[in-house]
């Protein structure tokens, strides 16, 4: 439980040193992540994105999608508050529920090439990496930026003539100066993402709340 309070709780703590931007698109690793599943995918100007994932880290590889323009992004969750918060702050997108719809489906339907032109796998959920693969269309790239806790396994049969590329990457800090600068220039904006504040008197019921994932919560800045 510890572990997993430090995780959660690093970077909002440091919030009133470094700014509250700086503090979630840095100390929590987001960003940089999401910066470097980037780093894989060809130009996205006429490309159809897939992002699996509206989670705060969901949200961060979404600003990083953005900053590419692309052709169209798709944001999938079966969380309707998520689904929400996605379609209120960034209305340009389009947001499905893979529980209610058929999310290949879906995207060779509103895609040009029969699917997505590029997945990012940020969900990070039981069956979450093979339907991200399943909705890219025929030489596509499918970039897994969520962590997993038990081995995932690649049907090869099934993909046959898919020709997909795949792609992983680790949080390093090489991005730090480039997302500062993109912040200080007002074109990375991750304040949307800090949803509630408290004092760090209070910091028992913030980590409360933000395990629960009660009243829309995304990150939780704690203010001494």
């Amino acid at each position: 439980a510890i572990g997993n309070f430090l995780a959660n709780f690093l970077s909002p703590v440091i919030v009133s040193f470094l700014g509250k931007q700086a503090a979630i698109a840095i100390t929590t690793a987001m960003v940089p992540l999401c910066l470097v599943g980037l780093t894989f995918l060809p130009p996205l100007s006429v490309m159809y994105v897939l992002i699996l994932g509206a989670g705060p880290t969901g949200l961060c590889t979404l600003l990083c999608v953005l900053l590419k323009n692309p052709g169209q992004v798709v944001v999938a969750d079966t969380d309707p508050e998520r689904l929400n918060f996605v379609q209120k702050h960034y209305p340009q997108v389009l947001t499905v529920d893979p529980g209610k719809e058929d999310l290949p489906a879906r995207m060779r339907a509103i895609s040009a090439h029969g699917g997505a032109d590029a997945v990012l796998e940020v969900a990070g959920g039981g069956d979450s990496f093979q339907l991200a693969w399943q909705c890219a269309r025929p030489n596509a790239t499918v970039t897994v930026v969520a962590l997993y806790d038990r081995p995932q396994q690649l049907p090869l049969p099934d993909m046959y003539g898919k020709n997909l590329t795949f792609r992983t990457g680790g949080v390093d800090g090489c991005h730090c100066d480039e997302i500062l600068a993109l912040i200080e220039a007002g074109k990375l904006d991750t304040t949307p993402l800090i949803t509630h504040t408290f004092p760090l008197k209070d910091i028992e019921a913030a980590y409360q709340l933000f395990a629960s994932r009660r009243d829309g919560v995304m990150k939780i800045a704690i203010c001494p």
